[in-house]
């Protein structure tokens, strides 16, 4: 089969202000991808409903809503955790885009960027690194038994856990499920190890001797700086994102094209408020 036809793109959705930047990655992903991608928005059981402008949003456009088991998000209350125990269940099969709901597309990508291997996944470096994070990945190797690798020559690289791509039927999100799981349950870094979970539990999983870690395209993951050169955009805020001229162009037009189908993209904001905001930031 081929890859475009094999493809699901996979962000954790919910209400509030996030929201927001969940349709605009839906709206994006629908005008730069093909039409054969899946989208799966996962939210966890028994939380508050998603707001009905959200879901009408999703259900034109194709986007499966999917409740899941959250025993580490409920435990811990961080919705970082959400994603760990998303990947303790069950995958899509196929290529699996993972992102953070801080991402938005801002031109047609290659789908060939996506080539299929059962035991490669792709992401790339963090934008950044603090002493915080760097402490705890040292401790991690030192205390999980997993992060061992065969290859004595392989070192920890701190990887951007928002925008990974992997195969579905591969060991790989068992992998980085566990490894996540086990930053949680030992208290490695206390609160600050629950946040970076993810973040570590990722470049552990890459000294996994099973699995492969090969480097995104850097197309597919840009600041909005760069967001003309980008695929992919991934940023944590709005006003940080809108900043870039191009960005926000983007944006615009797809508002502009939520409201030709009936659909609602910035929630009780307008394009005037857009603007606005990026002036003032």
């Amino acid at each position: 089969m081929k890859t475009q036809d094999n493809i699901t793109i996979v962000f954790i959705a919910s209400r509030g202000a996030a929201s927001l930047r969940q349709r605009l990655l839906v709206l994006s992903a629908r005008k730069f991808l093909p039409k054969s991608v899946r989208m799966l928005a996962v939210t966890p059981k028994h939380a508050v409903t998603l707001s009905s402008d959200t879901i009408d949003l999703y259900e034109a456009l194709d986007v499966e809503i999917r409740p899941i088991a959250t025993p580490l998000y409920f435990k811990f209350n961080d919705r970082g955790l959400i994603k760990i125990d998303y990947l303790r269940s069950e995958q899509p099969s196929g290529r699996v885009i993972l992102l953070n709901a801080g991402c938005i597309f801002t031109s047609r990508p290659e789908i060939n960027d996506l080539k299929q291997s059962r035991n490669v996944f792709l992401a790339n470096h963090a934008f950044s690194k603090s002493d915080e994070v760097e402490k705890l990945a040292s401790e991690a190797l030192t205390r999980l038994p997993q992060s061992k690798s065969k290859d004595d020559k392989k070192s920890l690289q701190i990887l951007n856990s928002g925008v990974v791509i992997y195969d579905g039927d591969s060991s790989f999100s068992d992998a980085w499920s566990n490894n996540c799981a086990e930053i949680v349950r030992r208290n490695l870094g206390g609160s600050f190890g629950i946040k970076a979970a993810e973040q570590i539990g990722l470049s552990l999983t890459a000294l996994d001797d099973e699995l492969v870690l090969k480097n995104l395209p850097s197309k597919w993951s840009m600041t909005p700086r760069n967001s003309a050169q980008a695929t992919l955009v991934q940023y944590f805020d709005l006003a940080t994102l809108i900043r870039d001229k191009h960005a926000l162009a983007t944006v615009e037009d797809l508002s502009l094209e939520a409201d030709e189908l009936g659909l609602n993209a910035l929630g009780e904001l307008t394009i005037r408020d857009l603007r606005s905001i990026a002036r003032v930031t």
